[in-house]
């Protein structure tokens, strides 16, 4: 059997572009297991999140209808939001559950961490499945913008996912791991 690779290592870093704590971009000199080295290796630091994927007391799913600046459109999203320092990803998910949509979960169940880019990084995506989600409050302050909640069953979350009405993939993610964890 072939042995892998050894692990990359950074040789020279630097800042080209940052905005704390959102965004971090370097360019960094590296070299490879292979011991190749690469001059111009651009690297992007963003806060990591969690998502929800909360069904609430009727078994529908909550999402958040608007707009995405990124994509320039309205679309579907789950609750969710950056993880602050030294905060658990299980408790952002709890808290932005109940900031996005005044629903509130007990506990929640992890479904799974991912990075979100194997080359660029973009920080790590942490998903979380919340059963029996209740109306606790009335929603929060939105950060930017308005959002409307849409309670969705399980065929018409399939619908909102292959008709684009969820764009994102770390929201398509959600989706796909929260249904699987149903059945």
């Amino acid at each position: 059997m072939k042995e892998p690779e050894k692990p990359w290592r950074v040789l020279e870093s630097r800042v080209v572009y940052e905005a704390p704590p959102w965004i971090r971009v370097s360019c960094d000199r590296v070299e490879t297991g292979a011991g190749r080295i690469i001059d111009d290796f651009h690297r992007v630091e963003a806060m990591d999140f969690a998502l929800v994927f909360a069904r609430d007391e009727a078994g529908k799913v909550l999402l958040l209808r608007q707009w995405r600046q990124g994509p320039q459109r309205f679309a579907f999203s789950f609750p969710g939001g950056h993880v602050e320092t030294g905060e658990d990803p299980a408790k952002t998910a709890l808290r932005e559950l109940v900031e996005e949509t005044g629903y509130a979960a007990d506990s929640v169940i992890p479904l799974g961490r991912f990075s979100m880019h194997s080359n660029f990084g973009l920080g790590w995506g942490y998903f979380f499945l919340a059963q029996g989600a209740r109306r606790r409050q009335a929603r929060g302050e939105q950060d930017l913008e308005a959002a409307d909640i849409h309670p969705l069953n399980a065929e018409e979350l399939e619908t909102a996912l292959s008709h684009g009405e969820i764009i994102t993939v770390h929201d398509a993610l959600c989706a796909r791991l929260g249904l699987a964890a149903q059945k």
